[in-house]
């Protein structure tokens, strides 16, 4: 189960953890049960992005990759 209130996303109950939010999204939105074999995806911007606030749950099946570092922001280059 997922919400997000005030910008602040909510995991099972508890809010998520998210020091690599740089520009947050104010805004709330519904709980939501995501479904078996699906990912609820957002992005680290979330003032600007598409995810799945806009389209909504992704299957896992269709992600393709891993990410195994991070070069932004720059005093944070490295692996994951």
């Amino acid at each position: 189960r997922i919400f997000i209130r005030d910008g602040i996303v909510y995991v099972n109950g508890s809010a998520l953890a998210e020091p690599y939010v740089r520009f947050r999204d104010r805004r709330s939105y519904p709980e939501l049960v995501v479904p078996a074999g699906s990912l609820y995806v957002l992005g680290d911007n979330r003032a600007d992005s598409e995810d799945s606030r806009v389209f909504g749950c992704i299957s896992k099946r269709s992600v393709i990759g891993k990410a195994i570092a991070g070069i932004w922001p720059p005093q944070s280059v490295g692996n994951l």
